[in-house]
């Protein structure tokens, strides 16, 4: 049975823009992810890979790499028009002209080649020993890019999750910041709780200090006046006091 893949592939010795401005945008972890890639495409199918849950794990076993930056590597490849977009989206390929005009030119000794019709970019009329085959043959990877796909929708929820909880302990710092500004340190546990309650309608924590700031210095300068005594600071921020007007005359309790 005739070996589909090929043996060795030439490498230019001077990329193209595109190709130049992904190695600026990667450095050493995309040179070495891109050739990587090229060497798994070359040895198995010669023209195209699937981009299966398997795969970044080959990359990663050949050069230790990151699984998340061999993903990034990969989309900016897509993005840069290394590997065809259209294929990859549709097919979950990678693939490209070049990579295809390259194989097929070094497997015209070959007794015969293997060929899904629609992963083809370039026009193979000159080649002589092209076999082609079903699109459904490759249906046994299926599995495979699902799962790939579904461990990324996967790592984006766990990403998320992060974000939510860094978004949390900052409202907890902000809410330390408060307890501290705040003159009336009593019940800090119900407090807090009324802090998160108020989440999405109490302003920000510079204006909440402003606040405090300006309710001090009126109570300062007093002289004689009456002033009430500061609310329990859950009852403050409950009723939203930052708000009150300070007047000479204002009798209110708050």
């Amino acid at each position: 049975m005739t070996k589909q893949g090929i043996e060795y592939f030439s490498l230019d010795v001077q990329f193209d823009d595109k190709t130049e401005l992904y190695l600026l945008e990667t450095e050493a972890i995309g040179l070495a992810v891109m050739i990587t890639l090229w060497q798994l495409i070359y040895q198995n199918e010669g023209y195209y890979i699937i981009n299966s849950n398997d795969l970044c794990l080959l990359v990663k076993r050949r050069i230790n790499v990151n699984i998340n930056d061999i993903n990034a590597c990969i989309n900016k490849m897509l993005a840069r028009g290394i590997f065809n977009k259209c294929l990859y989206e549709k097919y979950s390929i990678l693939t490209s002209k070049a990579i295809q005009k390259r194989y097929f030119d070094a497997a015209k000794r070959k007794k015969q080649v293997k060929v899904i019709n629609e992963f083809v970019l370039i026009d193979l009329d000159l080649c002589e020993n092209i076999i082609y085959v079903n699109i459904n043959d490759i249906n046994v990877y299926k599995n495979d890019i699902n799962v790939c796909k579904n461990a990324t929708k996967e790592k984006e929820k766990e990403k998320e999750k992060e974000k939510e909880k860094e978004k949390e302990k900052e409202k907890e710092t902000d809410f330390e910041v408060f307890w501290k500004a705040y003159p009336n340190k009593t019940e800090k546990k119900y407090t807090l709780k009324c802090w998160k309650k108020l989440k999405s309608t109490r302003p920000p924590i510079e204006e909440l200090l402003k606040a405090i700031k300006k309710q001090i210095e009126w109570r300062e300068k007093a002289n004689g006046e009456f002033r009430p005594e500061w609310k329990n600071p859950a009852t403050w921020l409950n009723k939203g006091c930052w708000d009150d007007e300070l007047t000479e005359e204002k009798k209110s309790t708050w």
